[in-house]
């Protein structure tokens, strides 16, 4: 039997270990995925529209409020300068709550709650408490477009 040399030695063992690492790396958990997994994404686009407008979508989606605060989850956030905010909170029931502040300029808002992967709306109407309540599903995005209403535009005779 030929010896081996101590550089091939070293080579195999490391090579082994390596291997070892690389699969537990692959079969453990990721924590992160665990979370991802439990959570579900909730979007809010903020708007302002007139009360009397008939196609609210296509006539006040570009609308955007920044700066409006929401509670969800025990977590208050407020809309950005593109009218956009999110949470990530745990899958299952959420109140969507608009700051009683905020709310108080309007009076009124339609929101529309979409789940973006199974196309399953939660709400999709009024409300004059600034509340809403939704049930999401683990890994799913929901998006909701908040319009507050306005009092109607005047038109000039």
């Amino acid at each position: 039997m030929r010896p081996v040399h101590w550089s091939t030695r070293i080579a195999i063992v490391t090579a082994m270990m390596l291997g070892l690492m690389l699969t537990s790396l692959v079969a453990a958990p990721s924590p992160r995925a665990d979370a991802a997994a439990n959570t579900a994404k909730i979007t809010l686009h903020v708007l302002t529209c007139p009360a009397n407008t008939t196609n609210i979508f296509a006539n006040c989606h570009d609308d955007r409020l920044a700066g409006a605060g929401f509670t969800v989850a025990g977590l208050s956030r407020f809309s950005d300068a593109n009218g956009i905010v999110s949470w990530g909170p745990g899958a299952g029931t959420h109140k969507i709550h608009m700051f009683s502040t905020d709310f108080a300029n309007y009076g009124a808002a339609w929101v529309y709650c979409k789940d973006q992967v199974n196309g399953d709306v939660f709400f999709d109407g009024r409300t004059t408490t600034g509340n809403v309540t939704i049930t999401t599903t683990a890994g799913h995005l929901t998006i909701c477009d908040w319009y507050n209403l306005t009092a109607p535009a005047v038109v000039d005779p």
